[in-house]
């Protein structure tokens, strides 16, 4: 099933001195952008999605590719390039535990910036 997706992000902003120094405090720093992104799923869950963002700050491009493997540990793979993030790529697997758990780990390295380890 293809899809388009399309998303509009405001980002965080003040209205005179009506949340000034707020997004400092909250540790926020979103910025206005668009995203443009084409989705294609299969029925057993593998597909593809490739999606484009331009922004006023950043403007970046990302690819990613989604299969499943061992009786259900969903994969993901990607990597994007964009002017504020550099270039990086990440492999995370998930799967489901319970009804309402799961279990993820995530591996992401990026140029600037090293590689993180995330456990979900």
């Amino acid at each position: 099933m293809l899809a388009l997706e399309t998303a509009v992000r405001s980002g965080f902003w003040t209205l005179g001195p009506w949340g000034r120094g707020l997004a400092e405090t909250l540790g926020r720093s979103d910025r206005a952008a668009v995203s443009v992104g084409l989705t294609n799923q299969g029925h057993t869950g593998s597909g593809w999605t490739i999606e484009t963002t331009g922004g006023v700050a950043d403007r970046h491009i990302s690819l990613d590719y989604t299969f499943k493997v061992l009786d259900g540990f969903k994969v993901k793979v990607g990597a994007a390039i964009g002017t504020m993030g550099g270039i990086n790529g990440f492999v995370n697997t998930e799967r489901q535990i319970t009804d309402s758990t799961r279990l993820g780990l995530g591996v992401t390295a990026a140029l600037p910036g090293g590689i993180t380890l995330r456990i979900r």
